[in-house]
């Protein structure tokens, strides 16, 4: 009899870790499966159907629908034509996941129809639910394309944004209130940008500086190889530049006074265009 007792207790102890080990691995309630951020896309197969329910712990709705769903999970295959699994995934601890699907409101109800997931609105009866299912009306929603399927790769990189936002909302804000941390942000920003315009405008000086200094020392190498004064030689360059503005301002007078007399010219000409017209009118007029 000992003997017997101490096999049963190890039986009952293996049942018992076994049990423990696959809730802690899939989080199986019952036959409600807990999902997260880390385990969806391992658990979710190609060719399986999923009904996922995204919840929070605050949400009263959620929590009294919750015996529905254990309850339809718990229907034979035979009623809904197919093998449909149901998932539950906590909407504040799996902000990846949230966005990814991007969750409006809670209870947020998806289908996944062999990846291909399609969004809805349900009245949380267990018939109603039941027969949804059974006749697969989840076909009769649009399914999530391109951008906004969560099993795309644009929705998947687009869940970390929400994922920084957890973990402010989680670590950082709970220390330090939003507004406080977003303007700490915003002015080490700012005071970066000026610190690197004015690095940045620094060493161009200083580029420049180099640049001519080295112009200069070529310059009078050049200058003093060949023999010349390089000082004269600016005089000279100098005065030429004068003699260049100088010449240029005169031809811009010239210009000016040519234009002048050009427009007094057609004045006049105007003026005794109009005079023969009137004269050569008044001639007209005595003819007649």
């Amino acid at each position: 009899m000992f003997k017997i007792y101490h096999y049963l207790k190890l039986i009952s102890y293996f049942m018992i870790l076994t049990l423990l080990f696959n809730a802690t691995i899939n989080g199986v309630f019952g036959k409600l499966i807990e999902l997260n951020d880390r385990n969806l896309d391992k658990i979710v197969k190609d060719d399986e159907r999923w009904m996922i329910q995204f919840y929070t712990e605050n949400c009263k709705l959620c929590s009294s629908f919750r015996e529905n769903l254990e309850k339809l999970s718990e229907v034979p295959e035979k009623e809904y034509g197919t093998v449909i699994k149901f998932g539950l995934v906590n909407a504040d601890e799996n902000p990846h996941l949230s966005s990814r699907f991007m969750v409006t409101r809670n209870p947020h109800y998806f289908f996944i129809d062999k990846k291909n997931v399609h969004s809805f609105t349900i009245n949380q009866t267990y018939d109603y639910v039941f027969e949804f299912l059974k006749y697969h009306r989840w076909k009769l929603y649009p399914k999530k394309e391109s951008y906004t399927d969560p099993f795309s790769k644009v929705a998947y990189l687009y869940g970390y944004f929400n994922v920084v936002g957890y973990f402010l909302q989680k670590y950082i804000f709970v220390y330090i209130p939003a507004k406080v941390f977003y303007s700490i942000v915003i002015i080490t920003l700012v005071s970066s940008m000026i610190y690197y315009a004015i690095r940045k405008h620094r060493e161009f000086e200083k580029y420049m500086d180099e640049f001519e200094s080295s112009v200069e020392e070529k310059y009078y190498n050049q200058c003093m190889k060949y023999g010349y004064d390089p000082l004269a030689l600016i005089e000279e360059m100098d005065k030429q530049l004068k003699k260049k503005k100088e010449e240029k301002s005169k031809n811009s007078k010239k210009e000016i006074t040519e234009n002048d007399d050009n427009k007094k010219i057609q004045e006049m000409n105007e003026e005794e265009t109009e005079e023969f017209k009137s004269i050569k009118g008044k001639y007209e007029k005595k003819n007649d």
